[in-house]
C-alpha cells in the first residue's frame, strides 16, 4: 500500500499521487480497488474491426465504380458522407450511452436539414431529397440497429426504435409516391431497409416491445 507523508493517510491501489494534496505517494503499489470496466470497444472489438473494414469497402467499391461511369454523377461523395455520418453516429450515442434513439434522430434530422437547405441556398438540384435524405435515413437505421447489438440498449427505447424505422421508411416513401424525386433508387432502397429492420425488431424483440407498448398504453 502506498502512504503520503505528508496527508499521513494510506492510499490503495495504483495511484502515484495523492488524491488530497497530489504529493508523490511512496511505497508499493497493489490491486486497484475497483475493477476495470472495459469499454464497449473493448467489449465488441472484432465487431467494430469488421464494420471499418466494410466501410472501407464501400467506400473504395463506391470510388471505383464511380471513376469507371463518370456520366453516373459524383454520388460517391453521398456514399462517403453516409460512412462518415454512420461513424459520427457511432461514436456520438456510445459516449452517451443513454437515450441513444432520441440521439440518433435528432441527429438524422440535423443532417438533413443541412443538406435540404445547402441544396435550396445553392439553386435547388434536387440532390438532397434524391440521395442525401435516404442515405441519412439509411445510414440512423443502420447505425440504431448496431447499437441495439452492441449496447444492449433498454427494452424501454425500443419503442422509440420501431417509431423512427417506420418514420424513416415513410418519409422517402411520401417523396417518392409525390414524384418530386429524379432518382427514385435511394429512396426505394431506404425504405426496403425500413421494412426490414421493422420486421426484424418485431420478429426479435416482439416480447419487449408488446411489455412496453403495454406500460406506455396501460392495456
Amino acid at each position: 500500500m502506498k502512504h503520503c507523508s505528508h496527508c499521513k493517510v494510506d492510499v490503495r491501489g495504483e495511484a502515484e499521487f495523492c488524491p488530497l494534496c497530489q504529493m508523490p505517494l511512496a511505497g508499493t503499489a497493489e490491486e486497484p480497488v475497483f475493477p476495470e470496466t472495459p469499454s464497449v470497444f473493448r467489449q465488441f472489438s472484432l465487431f467494430f474491426k469488421i464494420l471499418l473494414l466494410v466501410s472501407t469497402a464501400i467506400c473504395v467499391a463506391a470510388a471505383a465504380i464511380n471513376l469507371a461511369l463518370p456520366d453516373t454523377g459524383r454520388w460517391a461523395y453521398f456514399v462517403f458522407l453516409g460512412v462518415g455520418c454512420m461513424w459520427a453516429s457511432l461514436l456520438i450515442s456510445i459516449r452517451k450511452l443513454y437515450n441513444v434513439a432520441n440521439i440518433i434522430m435528432n441527429q438524422a434530422i440535423l443532417f438533413s436539414a443541412f443538406c435540404v437547405l445547402w441544396d435550396w441556398a445553392t439553386g435547388w438540384r434536387g440532390w438532397s431529397i434524391d440521395y442525401a435524405l435516404p442515405i441519412i435515413c439509411i445510414v440512423a437505421m443502420v447505425t440504431m440497429e448496431i447499437l441495439i447489438k452492441a449496447t444492449r440498449i433498454p427494452p424501454s427505447d425500443y419503442i422509440v426504435c420501431t417509431t423512427i424505422n417506420a418514420v424513416f421508411g415513410i418519409i422517402p416513401l411520401i417523396l417518392y409516391l409525390t414524384g418530386v424525386l429524379n432518382q427514385v433508387i435511394p429512396s426505394l432502397i431506404c425504405i426496403s431497409v425500413s421494412i426490414i429492420m421493422l420486421v426484424g425488431l418485431f420478429l426479435f424483440k416482439w416480447s419487449d416491445i408488446r411489455i412496453e407498448y403495454m406500460k406506455r398504453f396501460r392495456i
